[in-house]
């Protein structure tokens, strides 16, 4: 399914009867569907799509010290993926990568 973490979450008694009541005893899949919406209802808001991806590229070459030339070089590049990888396929490179 994915990258397995383990978290510490600290909430009021309240906050964890709701949790309680709410995930009929599997609290992984309640909290894993309350992330997805929210990042599902971020992507539909349009809030990320292909230029937020080159502006994270752009700030993150300039602080790297990139020269203009590189950074053009950098975004057509990217742009170039774009058409031809799905989001999916691009997020598994990244898990997979070193980086």
């Amino acid at each position: 399914m994915g990258i397995t973490k383990k978290v510490s979450l600290t909430m009021t008694k309240k906050l964890w009867e709701h949790l309680e009541a709410k995930s009929y005893n599997n609290r992984s899949e309640y909290l894993r569907s309350l992330v997805d919406r929210d990042f599902q209802e971020m992507i539909s808001d349009g809030q990320w799509d292909n230029g937020a991806c080159l502006g994270y590229a752009i700030l993150g070459a300039k602080r790297l010290g990139y020269s203009p030339e590189q950074i053009e070089l950098l975004v057509q590049a990217i742009n170039g993926e774009f058409d031809v990888i799905s989001v999916g396929e691009a997020r598994n490179e990244y898990e997979s990568s070193d980086y």
